[in-house]
């Protein structure tokens, strides 16, 4: 597993494998990416994340590069094995490019402030930035159509809120919460 030591956006992977006869041990794998550390998640080992490559078939020794089906956000990388064989690769490289804030995904910030009305689309816990908040909404944006999120930093606490961005909110809509932040997804027109 690769600790990134920062959030970024996974874009594509660059493994080479063993130069010898034992590169063909190196099948039925996925490459799969994380936005908190999988080891302390309560399924561990057997929990999956946003996968970004997945194959069946073995590996000659040479140097691959995959592109993910979908840019990912996430900081730990974990390549694992379904295959009760040994795992060893040369050399893993994690293509990314960074977030620096949540307002760069294209969402606009209201400080103390939190939507009340919307389709509620669920509540996560852990969000240790509001940048991993973003993420999961960007996420769940063409499944759910997540378009809005409360933030709680002091919680770590966000709530995921389906809104039409095109409308203007209006103030009954939100309310004065102390320490709260409210995103809302910028439409590019």
């Amino acid at each position: 597993m690769v600790d990134l030591r920062g959030v970024f956006v996974v874009e594509q992977i660059v493994l080479t494998n063993r130069p010898d006869d034992f590169c063909l041990r190196l099948k039925k794998f996925q490459i799969d990416v994380f936005t908190t550390d999988p080891r302390q998640l309560a399924d561990f080992p057997s929990v999956s994340g946003d996968v970004c490559y997945n194959r069946t078939a073995p590996l000659g020794n040479s140097t691959y590069t995959w592109n993910c089906t979908r840019p990912l956000i996430g900081r730990y990388v974990r390549l694992v094995m379904f295959d009760n064989d040994y795992l060893h690769v040369l050399e893993v490289e994690v293509m990314t490019s960074a977030i620096l804030s949540a307002e760069e995904m294209t969402y606009t910030a209201m400080d103390n402030t939190r939507l009340v009305q919307g389709t509620h689309l669920g509540n996560l816990s852990a969000m240790f930035s509001a940048i991993l908040c973003a993420g999961e909404c960007s996420r769940l944006r063409d499944s759910l159509a997540c378009t809005a999120f409360n933030w709680t930093p002091s919680t770590y606490e966000c709530q995921l809120v389906r809104v039409d961005p095109r409308m203007t909110i209006p103030s009954t809509a939100l309310e004065w919460a102390d320490g709260v932040q409210f995103f809302l997804e910028d439409i590019q027109v």
